[in-house]
């Protein structure tokens, strides 16, 4: 017997034996970590982690954020029509050199998770999926209504095959080293405004 031979007699013989497919784990909503006051949770946790947070009561506070930012002479990209006139030369097809001049983005979020402050985008609302990645400074827009406490939660809303493609993001970019110097913006927006829209 070759030595071939030998070692897949020896894995034949020592083969585990077949244990059935665990049945596939069910979300447990109830269970999984509550929040009285979402909002609060939410701007807590993403301040921690870099972001900066308004509670606004409608879409005018992000409207007039955005008129200032273009009287400024700012390069920027609008995703969300009920702000102001969308930005039309931005497609899913512009490639990612010509994004990198952007110097705010806004975009709006599907649902927001206190847990950890993160915001579902999808593709359909980033219009390119290079484009949250790639600018300055990245706003994201959510409703009130459209936070919950848990991820849990959150999945139980999106419908991932319809989106194709998106991300949950929460806060700006950022990357430390092993000696523990935290560096924001490294390979990403160097900053996150998020506006959280009480009556939209």
């Amino acid at each position: 017997m070759s030595s071939r031979e030998q070692i897949l007699a020896a894995v034949k013989i020592n083969k585990p034996t077949e244990e059935p497919t665990p049945p596939v784990m069910q979300l447990h909503t109830d269970s999984a970590i509550q929040y009285d006051n979402v909002v609060e949770q939410f701007t807590t946790v993403a301040q921690s982690i870099g972001a900066t947070v308004h509670a606004v009561e409608s879409m005018a506070a992000v409207k007039l954020q955005l008129e200032t930012a273009l009287q400024e002479g700012k390069q920027v990209v609008n995703t969300v029509a009920d702000i102001g006139t969308i930005t039309s030369n931005i497609d899913i097809h512009t490639p990612a050199h010509k994004l990198e001049a952007v110097d705010i983005a806004y975009i709006n979020g599907t649902v927001g998770v206190a847990e950890n402050a993160a915001i579902w985008v999808s593709e359909q609302h980033m219009v390119n999926r290079a484009l949250p990645f790639i600018c300055k400074q990245l706003v994201l827009i959510i409703k009130q209504k459209n936070l919950v406490s848990n991820m849990h939660q959150a999945y139980s809303r999106l419908n991932v095959s319809a989106d194709g493609f998106g991300a949950f993001i929460a806060g700006p970019s950022k990357t430390a080293d092993i000696e523990q110097s935290l560096v924001i913006g490294a390979h990403g927006p160097l900053g996150l405004t998020i506006y959280i829209v009480i009556n939209p």
